[in-house]
């Protein structure tokens, strides 16, 4: 997408491998298409609708940088299991967010693989706006649905998900809106794994819906 998932930095057509085996999984009225395999059947694989955490208080009257505040890593996230994989990913996507809205991506490179590519792209284009003096206004990332296979005995998941983002503003140095984008709804696929006792995201994709 273009942006902030969508309108904040490249992010269409990501292509990262993810796993082998191709699956189709129904959520929320549209098909997801994504690689997986393991032996977890997404069609057993429960559904969940929720939001990735804006970290911005939209009623402030300071600056998007200035009100961006970290979210706390959630203790699910800390099980090797399916619910630590998705709680894993869910704060993934809130420290997305929190990179826009603070310019700061060192606290999702954190939690991230060194061979993520689209992590890397999130860490080159906030710094590229900071460099530019600009900043984000609104844009926020939001879960929509969530369905995950277990990969490599449990060790890893594959996460097909539904996102929707708010429409969003480019600011300059001096608050003058450069560019707008519009709310839009896309797919991501995500692989996460399980390596020095602790879920990293290890790729991740997306694609118009």
């Amino acid at each position: 997408m273009d942006g902030k998932i969508i309108g904040r930095h490249p992010f269409w057509g990501m292509a990262i491998a993810v796993s082998a085996i191709v699956v189709c999984v129904v959520v929320a009225g549209q098909v997801l298409a994504g690689n997986t395999s393991g032996d977890s059947t997404p069609g057993q694989t429960a559904t969940s609708s929720s939001v990735a955490e804006s970290s911005v208080d939209p009623t402030s009257s300071q600056s998007p940088v200035e009100r961006a505040v970290i979210v706390p890593f959630p203790l699910a996230a800390k099980q090797r299991s399916k619910a630590g994989a998705e709680a894993f990913y869910r704060y993934f996507m809130a420290l997305y967010n929190y990179s826009y809205d603070s310019l700061d991506p060192g606290p999702l490179l954190a939690v991230s693989d060194t061979a993520c590519k689209f992590c890397l792209s999130v860490k080159k284009n906030v710094e590229a706006a900071k460099s530019r003096g600009q900043t984000f206004r609104g844009g926020a990332v939001e879960i929509e649905s969530l369905v995950s296979a277990a990969d490599d005995d449990g060790a890893a998941y594959v996460m097909n998900v539904l996102l929707s983002q708010k429409a969003s503003d480019t600011l300059d140095a001096s608050g003058v809106v450069q560019e707008s984008q519009p709310a839009k709804a896309t797919q991501m696929q995500a692989r996460v794994v399980w390596q020095s006792g602790r879920w990293q995201l290890r790729a991740a994709r997306t694609g118009r819906v």
